[in-house]
C-alpha cells in the first residue's frame, strides 16, 4: 500500500513538472513586440477571460515585476558600493498596472526599438520614466 501511496505521489508530482515547464512563449517572441501585446492586453483586461489572456497579463506583470525587483535588489545589494549609479528609482506607491502603462507609452514611442530584447526595454522604459535624483537612491 505504501509503496503504491509513493508511486501515485512520484506519478502526480512527474505530470506537475512536466506540464509546466512547456514554455508559454518561444524564445522569438520575448521582444517589444510581444511585450506590448502582453502590456496593452494587461491593460485592458484586468481580468482576463482566456487562458492565452492570463498567459499575456502573466507575462507583462512578471516581466516588470523581476525587472523592477531585481533592479531594486541589486541597489541594495550594492548599496556601500556608490561608484556605479543606480539605473532608475521606482516610486514606492507603482503598481503593476502603473509599470504596464510606462512600459506601453515607452514602446509606441519608440517602434524601431521592437525587435529588441523585452527585458532591456523594461529597464529603458524605467529609467527614462523613473531616473533617480543625483542626491537620492544611488
Amino acid at each position: 500500500m505504501l509503496m503504491r501511496l509513493q508511486s501515485a505521489h512520484l506519478l502526480v508530482a512527474a505530470f506537475m513538472v512536466f506540464s509546466v515547464a512547456a514554455p508559454v512563449f518561444a524564445y522569438d517572441e520575448l521582444d517589444g513586440n510581444h511585450l506590448l501585446q502582453a502590456c496593452n492586453n494587461a491593460l485592458a483586461e484586468h481580468q482576463p477571460a482566456d487562458a492565452d489572456g492570463h498567459a499575456l497579463l502573466g507575462y507583462c506583470a512578471g516581466l516588470i515585476h523581476g525587472v523592477g525587483g531585481a533592479h531594486m535588489g541589486a541597489q541594495r545589494a550594492a548599496a556601500s558600493d556608490r561608484r556605479e549609479p543606480a539605473l532608475f528609482c521606482l516610486p514606492e506607491s507603482m503598481t503593476i498596472l502603473d509599470g504596464a502603462r510606462v512600459v506601453v507609452k515607452f514602446l509606441n514611442d519608440n517602434p524601431a526599438r521592437l525587435a529588441e530584447d523585452a527585458t532591456d526595454l523594461v529597464k529603458d522604459a524605467f529609467a527614462g520614466a523613473f531616473p533617480c535624483n543625483s542626491n537620492l537612491n544611488q
